[in-house]
Formats: C-alpha cells, structure tokens, sequence
C-alpha cells in the first residue's frame, strides 16, 4: 500500500540510519534523517514528521534531550516517537516513556519489528483523522477522538498519543477490564510484541496527570486496569 506519512530517523550511526532508510522507503514512508540532537530538534520543528525514531545516545542533544525539547513544543508534543537504543535498562526504558515516548525498542532491532511498530503508529494515525465527531465526558473531564485531546476544567492536559489512545479506551469502554496484553493489542496492532511494563509506566504517568480522576483507573490485580465511573 502506498503511504505518504514522513518518518525522521534519528540515528548517529550511518550504517544503522541507512539500513531504517532503506526498509522504511521500500515499505512506502518518506524519509528524513538527523544525525545529532540538534539537527533532530530543527528538522523536528521545520518538516513536522508523522513519526520519529529516536536514537538516545547523540551528539550534542541526547535523545531524552531531544524527546524533551518535542513535548514541551505544542506543535510538537503529538508527534509520536518511538526510541530505537541499545540501552536496555529498566530505568533508562522507564524515564524514556515517562517522558512522552510511545514505544521503547532495544538494539539490535530486526527491520520487520521496526516496521511494524512504525505501521501500527500510522494507522492509528489515520483512524484518527478519519473519525468522526466522538467526545466522551466524565463530569469535567472531556476527552476528544477528532482533535486528539483531552481537558479537565477546559484546560487542555498534555497527553502523549499512547496515553491518549489508553485513555480514550477506558472512557469508550468503562468499566470494562483491559488486560494488559489487550491494550497493547489496542495501542500497537496484533502480532507486536513489547513488555509489558511499558503499559504499567504509560498507566502510571496517565494517572498523574488526571490528578484526581486519575483515581477512577483502578488496577485488576493479576489482570489489568479499567476506569469505573
């Protein structure tokens, strides 16, 4: 299928950079590459990508440097990134997520798991502007499908598109129970597969954001999460 989604590729090491090149092209993307911190900021910025592949080890910006400088941008904060590292511990993953990334992926990566991460993200994208007017309120908090946000109060909350989608799931649903393995079905696609602590993390921060509605995500011990109301 042919796409025309632009994907910046966020890699120092040219060989690696040049090999995401190539599979995301064959598979119908557009590409752009930066190859340091700064550059990704100002291409970021300038060409507004419909998805980022986030090296974290980067010349003069690192990567969380950079994820950063994205999410306080409002007219970056909703391009979702996914962190491609070789970096594979617990808290480096945790604070990755917690600062806005959709997804963590550890090097070495197999093309095909790249790709189908980058396809979920883009589907997810188009479901979203195709869809029709849908809110969904909870006495002051609103959550919206069209325009991808949510409020409480009529003070916009900034949420990272899987925060977003993970909401949007409990207020379509409530009281439903969403396993664990189910919301990164929802998130990600069938046939993805990531840990399953990355939901626990993105839960988490999602609380911390709708302060006190954030109570009404309850914890299924054993199965997952739902939001009773």
């Amino acid at each position: 299928m042919s796409k025309s989604e632009l994907v910046l590729i966020v890699e120092d090491d040219p060989d690696l950079a040049e090999i995401l090149d190539v599979h995301l092209q064959q598979e119908g993307f557009r590409t752009d590459i930066a190859i340091d911190g700064k550059v990704a900021c100002e291409k970021a910025v300038h060409v507004q990508p419909n998805l980022i592949l986030l090296d974290l080890m980067l010349p003069k910006l690192s990567g969380l440097e950079v994820l950063q400088f994205l999410k306080r941008r409002k007219d970056c904060t909703y391009i979702p990134t996914i962190i491609i590292s070789a970096k594979d511990d617990e808290n480096t993953i945790v604070e990755a997520l917690n600062e806005g990334a959709e997804d963590y992926i550890t090097k070495p990566c197999s093309p095909r798991e790249m790709l189908a991460r980058a396809n979920a993200v883009m589907r997810r994208a188009a479901l979203n502007q195709g869809a029709a007017e849908k809110v969904r309120k909870l006495d002051e908090l609103e959550v919206n499908f069209t325009t991808h946000t949510a409020s409480i109060e009529g003070k916009e909350i900034k949420l990272t598109r899987t925060e977003f989608d993970i909401l949007w799931s409990f207020m379509k649903d409530n009281n439903q129970v969403f396993t664990r393995k189910k919301l990164l079905q929802l998130i990600h696609g069938p046939g993805v597969h990531t840990v399953d602590r990355n939901i626990d993390v993105h839960v988490v921060s999602l609380r911390k954001k709708l302060g006190l509605y954030g109570k009404k995500i309850e914890t299924v011990r054993g199965v997952g999460y739902r939001m009773s109301f």
